[in-house]
């Protein structure tokens, strides 16, 4: 009878010693499912590269004009030259003083077609005339640099600038010059003529 018990109990033994693996292996899934969880929500989302604004961004008075207009000059970004997602654009924001939010005025391409309009090449640099303005007034500037994809750049500010009116139009200078010699050729002749020289008469001459 004793026998029996404690052939019972070896078995009852046997059969406990072998459920224990599989019951952990049930079991482990059910407390490591938490921890995954945990780790796919903390997991740090992929960080988001914004195209490089402009390498520099110069506002001035237009030269030679009757005033009411800035022109900015724009070097370009040097993410113009990526192959994935390029520098396409350029936008001009501005403001009549700093705490007011800037608007946008206006907008460029950083590429040029030649005479033809048949290819396009990249600008050394771009240029925008803000033509909205008042002379005497301070503006500031900021320029955003436009992907392919459409991201924006942080904007590259300018100091403030003002508008004026110019007295003197220096891209006229040549027809200053010809209007010059013009009059003095014919106030020449008539100087002449009151000095009693007869006018070159070519068939005295011959």
């Amino acid at each position: 009878m004793t026998g029996r018990i404690s052939l019972v109990a070896s078995l009852l033994l046997l059969v406990l010693a072998c459920s224990l693996p599989v019951w952990a292996q049930v079991q482990e899934p059910l407390v490591a499912e938490p921890a995954a969880e945990a780790a796919e929500v903390l997991a740090p989302a992929p960080a988001v590269i914004l195209p490089a604004p402009p390498q520099a961004v110069v506002a001035s008075d237009t030269s030679s004009d009757g005033g009411g207009s800035i022109t900015l000059v724009i070097t370009p970004s040097l993410d113009e030259e990526r192959s994935d997602d390029p520098v396409v654009s350029y936008e001009v924001l501005r403001a009549a003083c700093r705490p007011e939010e800037f608007k946008s005025v206006g907008q460029a391409s950083a590429w040029l077609l030649d005479k033809h309009a048949t290819k396009a090449r990249r600008a050394p640099s771009v240029s925008i005339v803000d033509s909205d303005c008042k002379d005497g007034v301070d503006y500031f500037y900021q320029v955003v640099s436009i992907a392919k994809s459409g991201r924006r750049s942080e904007p590259l500010p300018t100091e403030a600038v003002q508008s004026a009116p110019q007295w003197f139009a220096f891209n006229k200078l040549n027809l200053f010059v010809i209007a010059a010699v013009i009059s003095l050729a014919i106030i020449f002749f008539i100087e002449s003529i009151k000095r009693g020289k007869k006018p070159l008469d070519r068939k005295s001459v011959v």
